[in-house]
């Protein structure tokens, strides 16, 4: 394992260039009180537990908490594993969650924490800002996160974004083991173990006012063996037009009117280019006996395959799944 030691400096404008210098690149650790001082640990547990509570009291609602408790994710009485305002912080939490469950391991993430929190979010904007004056305004946007627990792996295991992320350690410590896109051959997305390779990866510890930061390119996993707390900001982009496109048909395989809209304005920006894709109903429609509908187009041009996309939703009702790619 290589370790990454923190790149140490009081000046804010030092600690940006350094993250210039590495963005897109190669992981890093910037430890500058000054560039990770927006929030308190208890500012952000405060808008963890309103969230916790405002879920607890309308459990349909769409607050996207997320949970594992071991190697398990919980999608059951989600509510249990949250905070509660008797919690008066991170350790007394997470010490009843894995009590009260009888585990060694909670993983709880937040997704989207603007949407709860504008004024924390505000914190962060300046920020966003000094990412975006140098590396542009990420295509997919900007998402921001917050991360409690105690874990040995991330929940999800070993993946890879498509983001440029970025960890605040807020409470507690962090590490992120992090290896190059060359190990792609290694890992399948979402499902590798990375007990196998850890040897070979990098090593991101953080502790409180550190951040850490990997480009989108590396697979990566979260590993905390103390209580804490940390938030993320992960900046989305596409790199191509072609990876725009395929994006673009993955959002609009939901969405009738985005299909028509492909058809009728977008299509003749890759006119030349050839889709290989196979589409799959996840959801039977109504009187077919069939579990699912499977079709595979290959080499039809754009507009071609934007039309079949619309013809085969209105065949088949419910959730379609999709795996295509452009020829080469």
């Amino acid at each position: 394992m290589t370790a990454i030691d923190p790149i140490v400096t009081p000046h804010a404008a030092d600690a940006f260039s350094a993250l210039q210098q590495a963005w897109g690149l190669r992981p890093c650790i910037i430890r500058c009180k000054d560039f990770a001082d927006f929030a308190t640990p208890s500012q952000v547990f405060n808008t963890f537990q309103s969230c916790a509570e405002n879920y607890s009291s309308a459990p349909r609602t769409t607050i996207p908490f997320r949970v594992w408790s071991g190697n398990n994710s919980v999608t059951c009485d989600v509510a249990t594993y949250l905070p509660c305002r008797s919690d008066r912080g991170i350790q007394e939490y997470v010490a009843r969650i894995l009590q009260a469950n009888a585990s060694d391991s909670i993983f709880v993430m937040l997704n989207h924490l603007y949407m709860w929190d504008s004024a924390l979010w505000a914190r962060y904007r300046k920020f966003v800002g000094n990412i975006v004056a140098f590396a542009g305004i990420p295509a997919g946007g900007v998402d921001f996160d917050v991360i409690c627990g105690r874990y040995k792996s991330t929940g999800f295991g070993v993946h890879v974004d498509d983001a440029d992320n970025f960890t605040f350690v807020l409470h507690g410590s962090k590490t992120i083991y992090a290896w190059p896109p060359t190990f792609e051959n290694v890992f399948s997305k979402r499902t590798a173990n990375a007990e196998a390779v850890r040897s070979s990866a990098v090593v991101l510890t953080g502790r409180p006012g550190d951040v850490i930061y990997w480009p989108k390119t590396y697979w990566h996993v979260g590993e905390s063996l103390e209580p804490s707390m940390t938030v993320q900001i992960a900046f989305y982009g596409v790199e191509t037009l072609k990876e725009a496109i395929v994006k673009t048909f993955a959002n609009a395989l939901r969405k009738s009117e985005l299909l028509d809209k492909l058809v009728t304005e977008h299509t003749s920006l890759l006119a030349n280019e050839r889709l290989v894709g196979v589409l799959e109903s996840n959801e039977t429609p109504p009187d077919t006996p069939t579990v699912s509908n499977t079709e595979t187009w290959p080499g039809l041009s754009i507009q071609s395959y934007c039309v079949e996309l619309r013809r085969y939703q209105q065949r088949n009702q419910g959730v379609i799944g999709v795996n295509f790619a452009f020829e080469e």
